[in-house]
């Protein structure tokens, strides 16, 4: 905002202003403002709150450079405008300023395109392009206005052209920041019919009922919030413009102490710095010891050593790396379980059960993988990384939640349960339908891997033991192989298929970061730089098992093998880092559960477009509320 054009000397503690004979004390300090900049960079855990942290030191300097030029106002803008000595602080202000300004816009389109993101619906279509094109024009104007004052310093009709120029231009940009105040509306107009919707399905919708009105209170907070920081910002400007035109400077103060008010506590609120969490202290450094795969423990005990032999183990990996299975068909099988296995129960079976009755009688007459009775073969887009034990409903819900955006999947394991055509519609919606996913259950040949069942496995709701007559040459040695072909040189390997990544699907008692071998492959998965993605059950379930997550320890993790426990933990050196490793991978700032210990406005606003991406999915059938999870 334009409120000075100048500095002549610095000002401190109170300040006397002499404006057209008028005298008085005035305690202007914009250094307030450097402890909350400086509060938010050191709790800042999100590159959203360090911006916001930015944009409050930056108003701070310009606050400075305004402040300290007051008092020369009456020169800038009067017969000593032309003064040299004058100019830098002009060159000073008309910088800082339009950065200052289209950083605070920048803030505000940073949230609402998160926000439509997860809605996948645009209340602005193409935000972020109408954003930069109103901006570099804004910044481009201000370009101009600053070389025709700096080689027209006196009034020419030339220089009031640029200034009539300047100021159509701004009226643009306050167009945007109307805009966006408007798209706050209608996505309030939704809440608030949902809440109207739930509130008249009774008891049963209580949960919805209660998240819808969450979802409000965050949206009236971010909405009052922009309004003081826009008005105060940008109402200012022409408050400033009509009081010098009058020769009213005495009151300028006042102006540009509303600013920096405004701007602070608008960005302070906004950024929900109150709750945020503290940074982590220090952190730790990588184990320099080289964790063991499954893939180097079983090829020191079981990989053919011959030229020919390994040329025919390398073509078996290369086979399985291309058995993937879309995210549709997973959901297609799901759906199928009432037909293949009739007594399946969701709360009950695990993902083991659902392979021993379901997938290998499936595949009994071909004697294959799963996968290759349903598609063609195909590179997947993400390999999941899951537990056995973990109910089967979960898993499919922590890969569906994946496809449709989800942080958590217990609002996908609920429709499975119940009605799962609304998560088919939002898998088209975002056209995630046919991304696929790597999954050892269906992508390997269980009838050489399970079938016979050596170790007497029994169905988790009927107690039978289950197996099959089938016993082909083993390959689970060869799934290991597979997995370092994907995360280092194969066709799936980063530097081939960049958007290649892992999914870690965590059950909702967290028993897969206590078995040995996924650990294993989490920290060798983030070693290597592949891009890792975790869906957990719910925020409750995580905050129940975060204090048991923080004393994990290698030496206490399970296999099913005790000699694999063995071969692992000899291969660690440094037990001690090694398990601080462990800690900063699933609790850093840039951690496995990060996103989950993330409190800014960024994030949510991305839960209310969570919310708000289910309940236009569900059409006013009443569904998504029916079933709703706190």
């Amino acid at each position: 905002m334009l409120i000075c054009e100048g500095m002549a000397r610095p000002i401190r503690g109170h300040l006397a202003l002499n404006a057209r004979g008028l005298s008085f004390d005035f305690d202007l300090s914009p250094e307030a403002e450097t402890p909350g900049g400086a509060y938010l960079c050191l709790r800042a855990s999100s590159a959203h709150t360090r911006w916001t942290a930015g944009f409050l030191l930056w108003t701070w300097i310009l606050g400075l450079v305004q402040t300290d030029g007051i008092q020369n106002i009456q020169f800038l803008v009067g017969p000593g405008r032309e003064d040299p000595r004058l100019r830098l602080t002009k060159l000073s202000n008309d910088i800082l300023r339009p950065i200052q300004e289209v950083w605070l816009i920048l803030l505000s389109v940073q949230r609402l395109d998160c926000l439509q993101s997860s809605a996948e619906y645009e209340f602005i279509p193409n935000l972020r392009r109408v954003f930069w094109a109103v901006g570099l024009v804004y910044i481009l104007g201000q370009v101009v206005g600053m070389a025709v004052a700096l080689t027209m310093p006196l009034p020419t009709p030339v220089s009031r052209g640029v200034d009539f120029l300047q100021d159509a231009i701004f009226c643009g940009f306050v167009w945007l920041c109307g805009r966006i105040l408007v798209a706050y509306v209608q996505v309030l107009r939704h809440l608030k019919e949902a809440e109207a919707e739930a509130t008249g399905l009774g008891e049963r919708a209580m949960p919805a009922c209660e998240a819808v009105r969450r979802a409000q209170r965050a949206m009236r907070k971010e909405t009052w919030g922009l309004t003081l920081a826009f008005t105060s910002t940008f109402g200012a400007y022409s408050v400033a413009r009509v009081l010098i035109n009058f020769n009213r400077f005495g009151e300028l103060p006042y102006i540009l102490m509303v600013v920096l008010l405004g701007n602070t506590l608008g960005s302070w609120f906004l950024s929900n710095a109150h709750k945020l969490p503290r940074r982590a202290a220090t952190e730790v450094k990588p184990s320099k010891s080289k964790l063991p795969t499954r893939k180097a423990a079983k090829r020191s005990r079981t990989a053919p050593q011959m030229s020919a032999d390994l040329d025919e183990w390398h073509e078996k990996v290369r086979e399985l790396s291309v058995r993937g299975i879309t995210a549709q068909a997973l959901l297609q099988f799901y759906q199928d379980l009432a037909h293949t296995m009739p007594h399946y129960r969701p709360q009950v079976h695990t993902t083991l059960d659902v392979v021993r009755q379901a997938i290998i009688p499936t595949t009994q007459v071909r004697s294959c993988a799963f996968s290759c009775i349903v598609s063609e073969p195909r590179f997947p887009d993400k390999m999941v990384t899951h537990s056995w034990q973990n109910l089967f409903r979960d898993l499919v819900a922590a890969v569906i939640a994946d496809a449709v955006g989800e942080n958590s999947f217990e609002m996908v394991a609920n429709h499975l349960e119940h009605d799962t055509s609304i998560l088919g519609r939002l898998m088209k919606q975002r056209h995630t339908a046919d991304r696929v996913y790597w999954i050892c259950a269906f992508a390997v040949n269980q009838h050489s891997a399970i079938c016979e069942n050596r170790d007497g496995d029994c169905d988790s709701w009927t107690g039978k033991a289950q197996g099959c007559k089938a016993n082909p040459p083993l390959l689970r040695n060869k799934f290991d192989d597979m997995m370092a072909m994907v995360a280092a040189t194969g066709p799936l390997s980063k530097a081939h298929k960049p958007s290649f990544s892992q999914l870690v699907a965590v059950d909702s008692r967290f028993v897969l970061f206590r078995r040995a071998w996924c650990v294993a492959e989490l920290v060798e998965a983030d070693s290597a730089g592949l891009k890792q993605h975790v869906q957990v059950h719910s925020r409750k379930v995580l905050k129940d098992n975060e204090e048991s997550l923080r004393t994990l320890k290698v030496e206490d993790m399970a296999a099913s093998n005790a000699d694999d426990v063995d071969f692992i933990l000899n291969r660690i050196s440094d037990k001690r880092v090694f398990n601080k490793r462990l800690q900063q991978l699933i609790f850093d700032d840039h951690g496995l559960l990060s996103n989950w210990h993330q409190l800014d406005t960024l994030h949510q606003m991305h839960e209310i477009g969570n919310l708000l991406k289910w309940i236009m999915a569900d059409g006013g059938l009443g569904l998504v509320l029916k079933y709703w999870v706190s």
